[in-house]
């Protein structure tokens, strides 16, 4: 396993940070464990992946503007962000970035423009001074010849795209903070288009064989229509362009909506490899409002997605592009507004309570036997191979006469299935959407005990061994 330190010129940084100038460059993923389970940092420790997607930030932003965003998501302890290192649709100035800049100035994949990659560089740079991984994807692929590169992809040599993925590999493979992220809406029925996204990856893996690999796919197909189980995760594509996992791919992509999001991520947490919920619906979009972006986030996590959770905003991920589609164009609200928003809020809020916690051991209780009772609202719960916390999320009610009658929500939980030699179990309420701790109690770590949440919104129940003290969830 790769260990990586960072270098020396952050050194001034954290002198700043300390200064109150900036926030401290965070932990961030750069490998797996030896047991390819979870993602660990620059030291090798247990890292968590809370994450933000400003696909377009590399084509949208002015240097002030990129700082202003970075030091906002740094502060919030967001230390993971997918960007788009090139595409023609969805930026203000197709192909263009903010300088006018090309990403290639003559045929895609080609003839690779230094003033626009030199830009790239400093992005790069400016993440990790920060303590931000990139989630670095070569090109955005699109469903219809009319977005992204596709046409290209389908039309261009295998020889030409991979030369163009040995010069990406060769120019960023010195980057500790980087995570390659293959695909974008890449629907695996189109054979042609796979064939050349797996010579695209191979040929940067063959440069660069230390840094991680994924892929997005999609849950809309070429054709129309959904994908089966809410949306394809990336070993579902493979399974279906190439009929096994490529050796490639070394991180399973989630992608789910609210709707399924917790099957969905119970269901690739089976498919073998380790699961990061890549995209889920975004916040302003899809009526995605802050709870049922916390909803999303927690159900992905608590199902099996234990490397973490990328968040996204409908003004933030296309930077009020007016060529963004179904994101949020000029505005309002602009994409600056949307840095505190309710979503952003519990994002934040998500990375710290998990970060709280054993987060590597969490196992999805698929069966139930931790939660007896309560999965059919909604409900999703884990527990850490360690016996030592239960946590479980338990969904708000929306619906007015609901809020009225019923009052929060209940579940039932086995609590011998906390370890406890003193045979207790504390209990405490996290409010997902503030950040506030409730005590709930200390109970015998044996038989059935049913819990209800303590208002209509949705809360968080952490439920721990009492000998082991831990500090207080999120904190």
């Amino acid at each position: 396993m790769p260990r990586y330190l960072l270098p020396r010129a952050l050194s001034g940084m954290v002198a700043l940070a300390d200064q109150g100038a900036l926030p401290l460059p965070l932990r961030f993923p750069v490998a797996l464990n030896s047991e390819r389970s979870t993602f660990v940092d620059q030291d090798g420790n247990p890292c968590f992946a809370c994450g933000d997607a400003p696909q377009y930030l590399i084509q949208q932003l002015s240097k002030p503007d990129m700082e202003t965003y970075l030091f906002d998501r740094a502060a919030r302890g967001i230390n993971v962000l997918w960007m788009i290192a090139a595409d023609k649709v969805y930026q203000s100035n197709p192909p263009n970035n903010l300088a006018g800049d090309a990403p290639f100035s003559g045929a895609d994949f080609t003839n690779f423009n230094e003033p626009y990659w030199a830009h790239v560089d400093h992005v790069m740079r400016r993440c990790l001074a920060y303590g931000i991984t990139v989630l670095l994807m070569p090109l955005f692929v699109g469903l219809k010849g009319t977005e992204g590169y596709l046409t290209s992809v389908r039309d261009t040599s295998d020889t030409v795209i991979e030369g163009y993925g040995t010069f990406l590999a060769e120019r960023y493979k010195g980057f500790p903070n980087l995570i390659w992220l293959i695909g974008g809406d890449a629907d695996p029925n189109n054979a042609v288009v796979y064939g050349k996204l797996d010579k695209l990856a191979m040929a940067i893996k063959a440069a660069d064989p230390l840094h991680l690999m994924t892929m997005e796919a999609n849950y809309v197909l070429e054709t129309g229509g959904p994908t089966p189980n809410g949306g394809y995760s990336s070993v579902d594509a493979h399974t279906i362009a190439y009929g096994s996992i490529r050796p490639w791919l070394d991180i399973n992509w989630v992608y789910e909506p609210l709707a399924t999001v917790v099957s969905g991520a119970q269901r690739c947490y089976s498919q073998g490899l380790p699961c990061l919920l890549g995209e889920d619906w975004y916040e302003l979009e899809h009526s995605t409002t802050g709870v049922r972006s916390r909803a999303e986030g927690y159900g992905a996590v608590l199902g099996g997605c234990t490397l973490g959770r990328l968040f996204g905003n409908g003004a933030i991920w296309p930077f009020n592009s007016p060529n963004a589609g179904n994101g949020i164009n000029a505005g309002p609200p602009t994409w600056q507004s949307q840095l505190n928003s309710a979503g952003s809020v519990g994002q934040q809020l998500l990375g710290k309570l998990f970060r709280s916690r054993s987060f590597q051991l969490l196992v999805p209780d698929t069966s139930n036997v931790v939660m007896t009772a309560g999965a059919d609202s909604g409900s999703v719960c884990a527990r850490t191979s360690d016996g030592r916390t239960i946590i479980v999320y338990l969904p708000s009610r929306e619906r007015f006469w609901e809020r009225l009658i019923s009052g929060g929500r209940s579940v039932t939980i086995d609590m011998g299935k906390i370890t406890d030699a003193t045979n207790l179990a504390t209990c405490n309420w996290y409010n997902p959407g503030t950040g506030t701790v409730t005590a709930g109690g200390d109970f015998a770590n044996s038989g059935m005990r049913s819990f209800k949440s303590p208002d209509t919104g949705d809360w968080v129940l952490v439920i721990d061994s009492a000998e082991a003290r831990f500090r207080a969830p999120g904190t």
